[in-house]
């Protein structure tokens, strides 16, 4: 219960006197009652936001792994990757492999789905981004993006207001932190003691600027890639909780990549 209504009817009844107190009750009643059913409200909204864009996002999955005939080694073992990197539980990972599965149905349509993750996550453009870049990593696991697989991603952009421009700028990005990663795999099981550090060059590309930027540019760049993408916000915002991770991962990557930046310009 909420004691706020409460505080605000005994300031108004010891201003204004008994009538007042009765008044006053009345309206911190109200308060609360109000202030319940926002809070309440609020829960429900983000428990829908965060069903809604777990199951888009592995249907979604399936039907691009699908999109050029075959789903690949690859692909398949991306989303087994995701699967482990959300640490699903049993009962959460079967039904995110049916997901994929029901996906993968030649009949299959998602922009219904899409439209749903939409309005249930407010349009949020943190979360219609985020849910993208998941697709974009299917898309990519196999080494490029099949045309079958570019028209879905167009038309998923379409569904969640995301603009032909965005959708390239993040593309670019995510071509290139996934390079970032594949570099770093590379130099944890090698033994190689040369120069493993990613590109200067994906650098900059995750952050979306260019090597002519100036440091405040890229701070500012760096700022809101943070902003964007930090996992209390959109955990907020209705991020399903076991995806949270993979956010996580992406600030890492963008914090990364600014360190980087900032070493090669003191040298």
């Amino acid at each position: 219960m909420s004691w706020t209504g409460k505080i605000i009817g005994g300031a108004i009844g010891m201003v204004a006197g008994p009538v007042g107190a009765i008044v006053g009750a009345a309206i911190g009643h109200q308060f609360d009652v109000s202030q319940e059913r926002q809070r309440l409200h609020g829960h429900t909204n983000r428990s829908q936001a965060q069903q809604s864009f777990f199951e888009a996002t592995f249907l979604v999955m399936g039907h691009l792994a699908k999109a050029d005939g075959q789903v690949s080694k690859q692909e398949i073992k991306l989303a087994e990757a995701v699967m482990d990197h959300m640490q699903l539980s049993s009962q959460l990972r079967q039904s995110a492999i049916k997901l994929f599965t029901q996906g993968k149905d030649s009949n299959f349509n998602f922009e219904p789905i899409l439209n749903t993750l939409y309005q249930n996550c407010a349009g949020d453009s943190d979360m219609m981004r985020m849910f993208l870049e998941f697709q974009l990593q299917i898309a990519l696991s196999d080494g490029a993006i099949a045309p079958a697989e570019e028209a879905i991603l167009q038309r998923i952009c379409q569904c969640l207001s995301i603009s032909r421009f965005q959708y390239q700028a993040l593309k670019i990005a995510v071509e290139a932190y996934t390079r970032m990663g594949t570099e770093q795999r590379y130099r944890s099981s090698s033994r190689s003691r040369q120069s493993s550090q990613p590109s200067t060059y994906d650098a900059y590309t995750v952050l979306g600027v260019s090597p002519n930027a100036s440091d405040k540019e890229i701070e500012k760049a760096y700022r809101r890639g943070i902003s964007q993408n930090h996992p209390d916000k959109l955990a907020a915002k209705g991020l399903p909780d076991e995806m949270i991770k993979l956010a996580t991962e992406k600030t890492r990557k963008i914090r990364e990549a600014y360190e980087i930046i900032s070493a090669s310009r003191k040298s």
